[in-house]
């Protein structure tokens, strides 16, 4: 694999049919679960970045726990918005006990940082995410337009999966 440059934003190479994963993934639920599926490659030295799945485009993973925590997760997100080489996506552990917090990083992440977040209920729901997210940026001879728009669309149609949450709408103003 080629390295990253100092800062670890540079991009990595990815081969075709598998993920670059950061070394500290690995043994955990997340990588359990995506072994398998797709060839998972553990990486050293990948920080701020959770998993490559192609050269330009990574994976930022943020635990419940970290989101809880406090706002640890924002210099890792920065780090990767400011670099001209990478497409970063976000995904959120999104739970009962997490879901307060939502809010400040969906605002920070979307509408300050202008990246894309996806909120997933656990680490087995990320995994299924990943490796869709992975079979359409495994095309490299797609030009980067092509792949942004193919994400979108995976984007869209993943979204429309997740089972609709019971909402309580007031009609008092």
């Amino acid at each position: 694999m080629e390295r990253n440059p100092e800062d670890g934003t540079g991009p990595v190479h990815v081969p075709f049919g598998h993920i670059v994963a950061n070394e500290k993934w690995r043994g955990s639920q997340l990588a359990q679960d995506m072994q398998g599926k797709i060839k998972l490659v553990f990486e050293d030295g990948l920080a701020p970045v959770d998993f490559y799945l192609s050269t330009r485009c990574c994976i930022l993973y943020v635990k419940e726990a970290d989101l809880v925590a406090g706002n640890s997760y924002r210099k890792r997100l920065v780090r990767v918005r400011n670099s001209s080489n990478l497409q970063g996506i976000v995904i959120v552990e999104k739970t009962q006990m997490s879901e307060q917090y939502f809010p400040a990083i969906q605002k920070f992440t979307v509408l300050d940082l202008g990246m894309v977040l996806l909120p997933v209920a656990n680490q087995v729901e990320a995994s299924c995410l990943i490796i869709q997210l992975s079979y359409g940026s495994s095309f490299n001879n797609f030009t980067e337009e092509k792949l942004y728009s193919w994400h979108v669309k995976t984007l869209v149609v993943v979204s429309q999966a997740e089972p609709k949450r019971k909402t309580k709408i007031s009609t008092k103003f």
